[in-house]
C-alpha cells in the first residue's frame, strides 16, 4: 500500500446555476426518484450550491465534522481511510450520480472516511442545517435517505467481497473497467502511484500488472494516463 501524500484542500465554488437546472440534476439521484411532489425537489434545489472538486482533491476528511453532503452529478470519487502510518485502505469507488458525505448531515459525529475526487468532479452541496429544515418540511425525505443508506451498505458489502476474492491482476482490471467509464474516451488521467492507491497494491506490483495488461492489448499506458482499448 502507498502512503497518503495528497494535501487536504478545499473544493471550489462555481457560478450558481438556475433552480430549474438544479431540479433536473437532483432528479437523477435515486433519493428523489420516488418523490411525488415537485415542490419537495424544488425546495432542495433552493438550498444546494454548486461546487467543483479538482482531481485527487480530498473534499471530505475522516475524523472531522463536515456538516455537509455532496450530490455528485459529474465525475467519480474514491472513499478510503488511512492508518496511523498513513497507509491507505480503499473502501469504495463511486461514480455520478451519487450522494457522498451524507453522514455529515444526519448526525454530529466526525466523518468515518475520506472522500477524494478521482477526476474533475461537480457536485451540489447541502448543509446540515438546511437538511434538517428540509426534513421538518418534508418528513418523507427522511425515509428515502434511510433507503439510500441501506443500499450503500449492500453495495459496499458486494464491492468489498468482490475485491477481496480477486488477486491483484483481477482487481486492477476490474477497477480499471469501472473507473474508465467516468473519463472521456476511457482514458484514465491518473498516475501509476495514484492508481496503486485504488487497487490496494504497491506501486511496483501495480506497475507489473499494468505492463501485463498492456502486453495483452487491454490497455495503453501513457504519461499519467491509462487508456482502455
Amino acid at each position: 500500500m502507498n502512503k497518503l501524500k495528497k494535501k487536504y484542500m478545499i473544493s471550489h465554488s462555481l457560478p450558481d446555476i438556475s433552480e430549474a437546472e438544479k431540479v433536473k440534476i437532483l432528479k437523477t439521484f435515486s433519493i428523489f426518484k420516488d418523490a411525488t411532489e415537485e415542490k419537495e425537489i424544488l425546495d432542495f434545489a433552493k438550498k444546494v450550491r454548486q461546487t467543483l472538486i479538482p482531481p485527487m482533491e480530498i473534499f471530505v476528511e475522516e475524523d472531522r465534522d463536515e456538516n455537509q453532503a455532496f450530490f455528485v452529478y459529474k465525475g467519480a470519487v474514491s472513499i478510503f481511510r488511512t492508518t496511523s502510518e498513513g497507509e491507505i485502505i480503499n473502501i469504495d469507488i463511486l461514480g455520478a450520480p451519487e450522494l457522498v458525505g451524507e453522514m455529515g448531515i444526519v448526525d454530529s459525529k466526525p466523518s468515518p472516511a475520506n472522500v477524494m475526487a478521482i477526476e474533475e468532479t461537480h457536485a451540489l452541496v447541502l448543509s446540515k442545517k438546511d437538511f434538517e429544515d428540509l426534513i421538518r418540511k418534508h418528513p418523507n425525505t427522511a425515509l428515502r435517505f434511510i433507503k439510500v443508506f441501506a443500499d450503500r451498505i449492500r453495495h459496499f458489502d458486494i464491492f468489498l467481497e468482490e475485491l477481496l476474492s480477486k488477486n491483484l491482476y483481477e482487481r486492477t482490471w476490474h477497477i480499471l473497467q469501472y473507473v474508465s467509464q467516468y473519463f472521456p474516451d476511457n482514458e484514465i488521467a491518473l498516475s501509476q502511484e495514484e492508481l496503486a492507491d485504488l487497487f490496494w497494491g504497491t506501486r511496483s506490483r501495480v506497475t507489473e500488472v499494468l505492463n501485463k495488461l498492456q502486453d495483452e492489448g487491454k490497455i495503453k499506458i501513457g504519461r499519467r494516463k491509462v487508456k482502455l482499448l
